[in-house]
């Protein structure tokens, strides 16, 4: 059984004093309405299956659960697609200012429907949302999920293309105020693993002592390089290999 298993022992929702207490680690949804962030939250993060997203209904303001298990700790913010950064956020008896929102967070991850094809209409409002966040909080990872990848909708060169026409869109926007930001870059769907892996990565940065824990795999297979034979050599790469796989699924819980 996996560490999330039971997922009503390691997700609730938070009050809004919870939801803004100092010391915790927040990952942010934001992006066009209906491009699939609530949907990626709750099949990855609240065994939803991915057919069920199908009924969700559209969120308003804002949607904060706490994700909590012996391995990490941190809440997770699905904004509505009609989010504005210059009003106020209602979200149980309080509100947020947008300012108050980014100097919170810890990561952004940004959703975009690659299925659309006026995609490329959001791209603005990610750079502004980058750029405004940024501003505030200049130690936020940025994520960008070009998400509904799955199935036959669109050729892997189209996909491809997609991907790098807003990677060379956004960082040619923010070269010219914000030339320091960070943005990663993943193609998502909740209907197979990517969806998955990319929220494992972007967990993982949360993560203080994963650094830690891969230098010292690393000086393991450097001193047995020097140490044992070749066959023991392959005995530990391959504890190396594992180890950091289950690292990684273990920050985001494969569900399936």
């Amino acid at each position: 059984m996996s560490a999330f298993e039971n997922q009503d022992a390691w997700s609730q929702q938070l009050s809004f004093d919870q939801a803004v207490a100092e010391g915790e680690s927040r990952i942010v949804f934001m992006g066009p309405r209906r491009s699939g962030k609530s949907s990626i939250e709750r099949v990855v993060f609240h065994k939803m299956s991915p057919h069920e997203t199908l009924f969700l209904e559209t969120t308003h303001n804002v949607d904060i659960n706490l994700v909590n298990n012996d391995l990490i700790r941190f809440q997770t913010w699905d904004f509505g697609g009609d989010l504005s950064l210059h009003e106020r956020v209602s979200y149980g008896d309080g509100e947020m200012a947008p300012d108050d929102i980014f100097r919170l967070c810890n990561t952004l991850v940004y959703v975009i429907d690659a299925q659309e094809e006026d995609y490329e209409d959001a791209l603005p409002k990610l750079v502004e949302t980058i750029s405004a966040a940024h501003h505030v909080n200049p130690s936020i990872h940025f994520e960008v999920f070009l998400h509904k990848v799955d199935g036959d909708f669109m050729s892997e060169e189209t996909k491809m293309e997609r991907q790098q026409g807003i990677q060379y869109y956004v960082s040619g926007e923010l070269a010219e105020t914000n030339g320091d930001v960070l943005v990663s870059y993943y193609l998502t769907s909740i209907y197979d693993h990517s969806a998955l892996e990319a929220l494992s990565k972007v967990v993982q940065k949360l993560v203080t002592q994963l650094p830690t824990l891969n230098n010292l795999l690393d000086i393991l297979i450097a001193s047995c390089k020097y140490k044992h034979k070749n066959k023991h050599m392959y005995m530990y790469m391959y504890m190396y290999r594992e180890v950091k796989r289950n690292v990684m699924y273990a920050c985001a819980m494969p569900i399936q």
